[in-house]
């Protein structure tokens, strides 16, 4: 039976969005609790460490980043090494080896820390706006109308107390009605369109889910409204050519076609 004494440790975890670390349960999608951690002898993870009954040292973090007691059975002061192997879900696995130095001192009331923060980032979801005209019969080839400039903002919406809540991002319309991509936390989003393309209405705020996925990139559907131009009187009269006096035009029927290159003036009616 070998002499030595239990030493104990504990970490920290935080969520990484752009920059900013959370503590917290973000939302279903993005999680703090759970993440799996094994304490191991050797700096190159193959000899897990247990305690005096032979059980594995392993911590799991709680809803607010916190991680219970391990404890390590030891016959004198040890640099143990602590690695992530399950990670909560919508986060990615933090690649890294912490090693934490532990002697009898570090007691249940006095555990060992990493020193720092075992940091995980979201796994982000790419995506992009795909805008696209109702009327294509009217739109399309049409130089009064263009998808060009468009320009939209994505903004996150969560359950009261969500840490996300009112992150945006902004996403700007090509001619071919693409924006760029970009990635984004998962969720749920408000779309809005700040800016209408020449010729269209913008197109009322709506609500879009944001999920991670196997697909790729994931698109936003949006289809605008042409704004149609309005004739604001017709001519009241038809003149006719030949004795050019005019007649009254109660009763006739006219056709208005439109053509957006001048066309040979027997093409038009």
């Amino acid at each position: 039976q070998p002499v030595g004494f239990p030493a104990y440790l504990t970490l920290k975890k935080s969520i990484v969005l752009d920059g900013q670390k959370y503590y917290t349960n973000i939302s279903d999608h993005i999680r703090i609790d759970g993440a799996l951690f094994n304490v191991y002898r050797d700096p190159g993870c193959t000899q897990i460490a247990t305690n005096e009954s032979g059980v594995p040292a392993q911590l799991i973090t709680d809803a607010n980043g916190n991680a219970n007691l391990a404890e390590v059975f030891l016959t004198g002061p040890a640099t143990v090494y602590v690695k992530e192997v399950a990670s909560p879900t919508g986060t990615e696995i933090n690649p890294n080896v912490f090693p934490v130095a532990l002697t009898q001192a570090n007691t249940a009331a006095a555990p060992a820390t990493l020193g720092q923060d075992v940091e995980n980032q979201i796994i982000p979801v790419p995506v992009k706006i795909k805008k696209s005209s109702v009327n294509t019969v009217v739109t399309k080839d049409n130089r009064m109308y263009s998808l060009a400039n468009a320009e939209f903002t994505l903004t996150y919406i969560g359950a009261a107390g969500d840490p996300l809540n009112g992150k945006s991002y902004q996403l700007h319309i090509d001619g071919n009605g693409d924006s760029e991509v970009v990635s984004v936390a998962p969720g749920n989003y408000q779309v809005s369109e700040t800016t209408a393309p020449n010729g269209y209405k913008a197109v009322g705020s709506f609500n879009w889910g944001i999920f991670p996925s196997t697909n790729g990139v994931q698109e936003i559907p949006v289809a605008d409204e042409p704004i149609y131009g309005t004739l604001n009187s017709l001519v009241n009269k038809i003149v006719d050519p030949m004795y050019q006096t005019s007649r009254p035009t109660e009763g006739a029927e006219l056709t208005v076609n439109y053509y957006d290159n001048p066309e040979p003036e027997e093409k038009a009616k």
